[in-house]
């Protein structure tokens, strides 16, 4: 009996140390599973869409990204001269807050989407504003024509003021896609529309350089040429 109970123990031992192996393989099976599950996967931040446009190079952000936030903070950034200049190729860059067909009736959908949090919410107080669009590739809409219809969409409780807008509502078409989006006024007063190259070529520390030696820095009030 106690030979049985021994060859018994000795058996269920040698049983146990087999399902030790078994369960480290399966640990290190699972482990290893779980390690490559848990990888976090490449986020593309910028998804580039293909358009026939000579010169034109469009990508999508996704949110919570926000197109006007993002190109106003990089136009920002080379107007103060806190960053290197990193952009050999971009000229100037346009955010679009959405896109949809352009034709009058997409431009005026459109402009119902983009412009209703800027303009009609109950809390929004009376703004000035200009309307600014680019046509390129695009022969069916005229420049006036998109104006009116988006400015008849901004309703009468915002004034027209093309001199000095607190916004500026950016329409461009390429081909048969119009996008939109609504900037503030430093779009065409400190930003240059956006334009990276004049912003950058316009830091304090480049017109320094441009001075020649000797030359004194001009009056404080003094207007550019």
């Amino acid at each position: 009996m106690k030979r049985n109970e021994a060859k018994g123990e000795a058996t269920a031992r040698d049983d146990d140390d087999g399902d030790d192996d078994d369960d480290e393989v399966d640990i290190e099976a699972a482990i290893k599973s779980e390690l490559k599950d848990a990888k976090a996967p490449q986020i593309q931040i910028f998804k580039t869409v293909r358009i026939d446009i000579a010169c034109v190079l469009f990508f999508k952000v996704d949110p919570p990204m926000d197109p006007v936030a993002l190109v106003q903070r990089i136009c920002e950034d080379a107007a103060a001269g806190t960053v290197t200049k990193q952009t050999r190729h971009i000229n100037r860059l346009t955010p679009m807050t959405a896109i949809g067909k352009a034709t009058i009736e997409g431009v005026a959908k459109l402009a119902e989407k983009v412009l209703s949090p800027v303009f009609h919410d109950e809390n929004v107080e009376s703004k000035t504003f200009a309307i600014r669009p680019t046509i390129r590739n695009h022969n069916v809409l005229k420049r006036q024509e998109v104006i009116e219809k988006v400015a008849n969409l901004v309703g009468d409780k915002h004034r027209v003021d093309l001199s000095k807008p607190e916004l500026v509502i950016l329409v461009d078409i390429y081909t048969n896609t119009c996008g939109m989006s609504v900037v503030d006024g430093s779009f065409e007063k400190n930003l240059k529309r956006f334009n990276l190259n004049e912003l950058y070529d316009n830091k304090p520390d480049q017109k320094s350089k441009q001075r020649g030696p000797g030359q004194a820095e001009p009056p404080v009030d003094a207007k550019p040429e």
